[in-house]
């Protein structure tokens, strides 16, 4: 039930338009607050975000969970924030939640997906329920009945409440007096003596207390569950008498758009099973949080796998704590119409499901729909039998109960380990007592940054538990699917696990230089053991992970800060809606909402990763080469990041090849910042003259003051801050221009200049970058900074190099006291990189300093120059703590150095990493070679 979201993430990321108009409802956008409306944060993101839609025709906000905001002990929880907005229907709804997900104070923003119950029609042929032999149902009912010890929540189309074969089944909330209009027992809804209808007659336009059916599914996915057993009528559902929460979550039709509040509604009053027979193919962070505020309320949730004969999971089966069901026939083979993937748990009878019906009637029907209630059904006989158990340990055990020996029938040995465990049996589900280990999570331990990368051997940390009975001898069996992995063994012994119980385990993984960025990998892994009666115990579980992602973090200090492959600072976009960790001190509570590194020639020429126009984000860098170098190994760093991108995805790209290197310190002094380098690389036949390059950051300190933040410039240590208020003993951010030429320019931005109106245009930008000091101050409002240097003149195939510091403090004087640590700490690891601010274009084209060969080398290496005149050059060898070590002086316009690994006094140096520099006039290279004794 540990499930992957990677492939609704990946398709988001690379192709956005798959979410097409008829997978949302126009006319209505999902948001969450990052703070509650009790606060005045919340209260400034809600403010902001309807002023925001007023352009788009917004004609109502109501939040989707209004009794979270007024149930004392449910006031400030998550749901509590969640809310949506009624726009007018010729807007894309799709498009505009994206823009609303990038504003301030918005955790996300997404449209009302329709989810669409999993049913295929079908005429009727049957006159008896097949499906109840082969799940071997009767056997089970000589062990357990349910008898109404046990609440299943139906979300669906609704219920037939009048239904002859069911109403004795149907729940009643009796602490609820009906026709009074008032909300008898608190719980939000008034007169639910029935359940709730959460979609009305279109969706969500009038909900009410009468949860009816108009549509059919509901009332059949009832019957499967809790269809009135033994009394003479129809049919027989396979719980034996549970109850049935009628929750209507669509509006009449196929569609269920109002899934997730019915989910919160079935979980909140007392719902310890439940059904959804429905799903779609998008990933909603709405009912990602709903499903895990539901699974932390003790409910355990059953959702259907899909009827598109396709791979492609769909939520909410594939969120974690999910049983996600898949359909079978009588004859124990896969439905023709079935989903199957990677991750289903287990598989049901779903094919011709003879049930109840609107008007007291019965029909036939088939789909992963009904596979779930009877999945759902068979889970209430296990809770009734073991009510002290939790939910995962009641769906562990109807999943390790199953029959896996389905896959011997013909035809299914194709969707092996893709229709889950085995085929739903309810007499193995009350009567087998199995171990079930379950993976709970994979960590990468390679002594340093935690990411497997390439060319690198680590161990591969796998955390796992046992939910159910005590398991002996147990081995588990890892192996995975790439190209670009060796794993040093298959098999790992444990030994005992007993109930409950977890433990981690590791293996050698050897990753190859060949791996790409965000590598999708998938992980198998088996569980073979025994137990105390002798039962032997075999399992599997498969895991997908993403390798190499677009962001890595610098934590060699007290600063926690991301950096990304596409020139953006913290996150890939912002801290809303995309990856990264922000920037964060010692306590870990990010400060920021979104960084960019900006290059700018004119108004109409700026390339960067920053807000543009109202809603939007640009995304002018795309990343050259295969993923983000982290290196923790101490030569120029504790910490040492570098990644390269260029600027063609701009409207008006520059021509410009950027390589981004990040420096990171453990040591207290140099603890509180990260020295940003940028080598701006000319890639044009023709000079760019005029460039101004910078760093903006938006400053959320923290993010619940963030709206009465300060700026300001020291303009005498040239450190532009920000802090949470006006006391320089407050908490404080800051940049720094590192490089010799300075900060040229600093502005302080109010969030109407960055956000509001037309966005911050790139004649904004532009400004900012080359207007000078102006504005350098502000108080009390949601601020941003940018600072930049120049202006510089790039030769073509000529580059320049600047500098930045992105520091953290607890006070003024702390950030201040780093910046000058910064500072001195670019001055010793700069001649290291080679500096190259200012190159003449003919002296780039005739000087050359070649990589030494043999490298490494021991006991000589030789080095080839090119000069652009005789007499004019030298060669200096340096150690890793910048002290020269040998020097040479260049006599011919071109030839070689021997360097024997000896110094000045010709004593032989330690092994280890040495860098060599050419100087010549306005020329300087540096590179690095290794001496191994």
């Amino acid at each position: 039930m540990k499930k992957s979201k990677l492939f609704f993430l990946a398709n988001l990321i690379l192709f956005p338009s798959l979410i097409f108009a008829s997978d949302y409802v126009e006319g209505r956008v999902i948001f969450k607050l990052k703070n509650s409306i009790e606060t005045q944060q919340g209260q400034n993101a809600l403010h902001k975000t309807q002023n925001f839609l007023s352009d788009f025709g917004v004609f109502e906000i109501t939040p989707i969970f209004p009794h979270h905001q007024i149930k004392r002990e449910l006031k400030n929880g998550e749901l509590a924030k969640i809310y949506e907005a009624k726009i007018n229907v010729s807007f894309s709804a799709k498009d505009i939640s994206e823009k609303v997900s990038n504003l301030k104070g918005i955790a996300f923003a997404e449209p009302r997906f329709i989810n669409k119950i999993s049913e295929t029609p079908n005429d009727p042929q049957f006159s008896s329920q097949n499906h109840l032999p082969v799940i071997n149902a009767t056997q089970a009912w000589d062990i357990q009945h349910t008898d109404g010890a046990v609440l299943v929540g139906i979300t669906d189309t609704g219920v037939d409440l009048d239904h002859p074969d069911l109403q004795a089944n149907i729940w009643q909330n009796t602490d609820e007096i009906a026709g009074n209009n008032i909300d008898d027992d608190n719980n939000g809804y008034i007169d639910d003596v029935n359940g709730w209808d959460f979609a009305g007659n279109s969706p969500g336009a009038n909900p009410d207390n009468d949860p009816t059916d108009n549509h059919g599914h509901g009332t059949h996915t009832s019957g499967d569950v809790a269809a009135v057993t033994n009394n003479g009528t129809g049919v027989a559902g396979i719980s034996w008498n549970a109850k049935i929460m009628a929750v209507k979550a669509g509006p009449g039709n196929s569609d269920i758009t109002h899934g997730y509040e019915a989910v919160a509604y079935a979980a909140e009053n007392g719902a310890e099973i439940i059904n959804c027979s429905w799903g779609n193919n998008n990933y909603t962070l709405l009912g990602e949080e709903v499903v895990a505020y539901a699974h932390s309320l003790g409910s355990a949730i059953v959702a259907a796998s899909g009827n598109f004969n396709s791979q492609t999971p769909q939520t909410p089966a594939i969120f974690d704590g999910v049983l996600q069901v898949s359909a079978t026939t009588d004859a124990d083979q896969k439905a023709s119409f079935s989903n199957y993937n990677n991750f289903v748990d287990i598989s049901a009878p779903g094919q011709s499901i003879l049930g109840t019906a609107l008007n007291g009637n019965y029909t036939n029907s088939s789909g992963t729909s009904f596979s779930c209630p009877i999945t759902s059904g068979v889970l209430a006989l296990v809770k009734a039998q073991n009510p002290t158990w939790t939910n995962r340990q009641v769906l562990e055990q109807v999943r390790v109960s199953s029959d896996e020996n389905f896959y011997t029938v013909i035809g299914n040995s194709a969707y092996t380990e893709k229709l889950g465990f085995g085929r739903l049996d309810a007499q193995r589900a009350l009567t087998i007592q199995s171990p079930s280990v379950r993976v709970l999570g994979i960590n990468y331990n390679d002594g340093g940054n935690g990411i497997p990368e390439p060319g690198e051997t680590l161990q591969l940390e796998i955390t796992i538990q046992n939910f159910l009975t005590p398991v002996q001898n147990l081995d588990v069996g890892i192996s995975e699917n790439s190209p670009h992995l060796t794993l040093a063994n298959s098999t790992v012994s444990v030994g005992t696990l007993g109930n409950l119980q977890t433990t981690t385990i590791s293996v050698d993984l050897t990753v190859a230089q060949s791996m790409p960025v965000n590598h999708e990998v998938l992980f198998s892994f088996t569980f073979e053991g025994t137990t105390a009666n002798s039962f032997t115990y075999s399992d599997w579980e498969k895991r997908s992970e993403l390798l190499l992602p677009a962001f890595i973090t610098h934590t060699a200090g007290g600063i926690k800060f991301s950096v990304t492959d596409r020139g953006a600072m913290g996150f890939l976009q912002n801290s809303g809606n995309s990856a990264g960790e922000g920037f964060s001190q010692a306590d870990n509570v990010n400060l920021m909402w979104a960084g960019t590194l900006l290059v700018g020639k004119s108004a109409t020429e700026v390339s960067d990763a920053n807000y543009a126009g109202s809603g939007n984000f640009d995304t002018d860098f795309s990343r050259i080469g295969n993923f983000i170098g982290f290196s923790t190994s101490g030569l120029l760093a504790d910490q040492q990041s570098e990644v390269k991108y260029n600027d063609s995805l701009a409207d008006t790209p520059l021509g410009i090849e950027i390589t981004q290197t990040g420096f990171s310190y453990s040591n207290q002094n140099d603890s509180g910042y990260v020295i940003l380098s940028f080598d701006v690389r000319n890639t044009n036949s023709t000079s760019l003259n005029g460039i101004n390059i910078g760093l903006f950051f938006d400053w959320d300190i923290d993010e619940t003051t963030y709206t009465t933040n300060y700026g300001g410039w020291d303009s005498g240590n040239e450190i532009g801050w920000m802090s949470e208020s006006s006391s320089s003993t407050s908490k404080h951010c800051g940049l720094k221009v590192l490089n010799s030429q300075g900060a040229s320019a600093y502005r302080v931005l109010p969030d109407e200049e960055t956000w509001d109106g037309d966005g911050f245009s790139e004649t904004d930008k532009w400004n900012a970058l080359s207007g000078g000091f102006t504005q350098t101050s502000g108080t009390q409002d949601d601020l941003s900074h940018l600072i930049a240097t120049g202006p510089y003149d790039i030769p073509a195939n000529g580059k320049v190099r600047v500098a930045f510091a992105v520091i953290g403090a607890a006070n003024l004087n702390d950030l201040v006291s780093f910046g000058q640590a910064a500072q001195t700490k670019w001055q010793q690891i700069d001649p290291l990189l080679g500096l190259e601010e200012s190159v003449n274009e003919n002296v780039i084209q005739e000087f050359k300093l070649s990589q030494n060969y043999p490298n490494p080398f021991n006991p000589s290496t030789i080095i080839n120059y090119q000069l652009a005149m005789k007499n004019e050059g030298k060669l200096t060898i340096f150690n890793v703590l910048g002290e020269k070590v040998r020097e040479f002086e260049l006599t011919q316009q071109s030839g070689s150095v021997v360097w024997n690994g000896t110094n000045g006094n010709s004593k032989q140096v330690s092994s280890g990493i040495y860098f060599y520099r050419l100087k010549a006039g306005g020329f300087v290279e540096t590179r690095k070679m290794l001496f191994l004794k």
